[in-house]
C-alpha cells in the first residue's frame, strides 16, 4: 500500500481529492493539511510516499513546502498543480523539487498515472503544461522568479504571510518571532525588491504565484 498525503486549502476540493485516492487501489491517504505551515509540521513527523499539493497554498506556498518537507522526508515524491496556474509558479516548484505538475483539466485517470509514474521515478507535467514550458524554453522568455534568490527563507515567508493580508502581530504569531522582527524583514524585503510598501509588495507577491488572490 503506497501513502499519500494532501495539501489543499479548499475543504471540498480536499474531499473530492480524498474520495479519488481511496477509490484507488493500493493507495490510502494518511493525512491532510489546509495550509503550507500545517503540511511542514504533518510531514516533519510523518512519512508520505507522494505528496499532492495545491502550489499555491496559504501561510506557506508549495515550493517552500516542498523545499522543507524533503528535508525530513527526502524520499517522498512531490505532486504540484493548481487551479490558476501559471508559468512563475510552475516553474518554481519544479526548481523546488516537485517530480510533476498537473493541470486544471487533469482527470481521475491523469492523477492515478501521474502518481505511477512519480513513484516509479519518472518527471510527470500534464501536456498542456509541457507544451507550454517548452514554447517558452525555445523562445527565451521561460518565467523565473525574479529577485526571490535576494530573500532568506524568512524573509519569503514574511513576504507571503504580510501579501496574504495578515497584520504584523498575526505574522509575528505564525512564525513565532517578535512584531519588530516581522517589521524589520519586512523593511529589508522593501529593500531588496525595490518595491515602495505594502501595495506594490502585495502585487509582486501575486504575480510571483507566492499569494494569490
Amino acid at each position: 500500500m503506497r501513502t499519500v498525503f494532501l495539501a489543499e486549502d479548499h475543504a471540498l476540493v480536499r474531499a473530492g481529492l480524498r474520495s479519488l485516492l481511496l477509490g484507488e487501489t493500493g493507495l490510502t491517504v494518511v493525512g491532510e493539511a489546509d495550509d503550507g505551515l500545517s503540511a511542514v509540521s504533518f510531514l516533519e513527523t510523518h512519512a508520505a510516499d507522494v505528496v499532492l499539493l495545491e502550489a499555491a497554498l496559504p501561510r506557506l506556498n508549495g515550493a517552500e513546502v516542498i523545499v522543507h518537507a524533503l528535508k525530513s522526508n527526502p524520499a517522498a515524491r512531490f505532486l504540484a498543480y493548481s487551479k490558476f496556474p501559471d508559468e512563475a509558479l510552475i516553474v518554481r516548484v519544479m526548481q523546488a523539487g516537485a517530480a510533476g505538475f498537473l493541470s486544471p483539466r487533469a482527470g481521475r485517470e491523469e492523477l492515478r498515472e501521474a502518481i505511477d509514474s512519480v513513484l516509479a521515478g519518472r518527471v510527470h507535467l500534464s501536456p498542456d503544461i509541457s507544451s507550454g514550458l517548452v514554447r517558452s524554453l525555445a523562445d527565451g522568455t521561460s518565467a523565473k522568479p525574479v529577485g526571490l534568490d535576494r530573500l532568506t527563507k524568512r524573509e519569503r515567508q514574511v513576504l507571503q504571510l504580510l501579501a496574504e493580508g495578515l497584520p504584523t502581530r498575526d505574522a509575528a504569531r505564525e512564525l513565532g518571532i517578535s512584531e519588530k522582527t516581522v517589521e524589520s524583514h519586512r523593511q529589508r524585503v522593501l529593500q531588496k525588491l525595490e518595491l515602495s510598501g505594502i501595495v506594490e509588495l502585495t502585487h509582486f507577491a501575486i504575480r510571483q504565484g507566492i499569494a494569490r488572490l
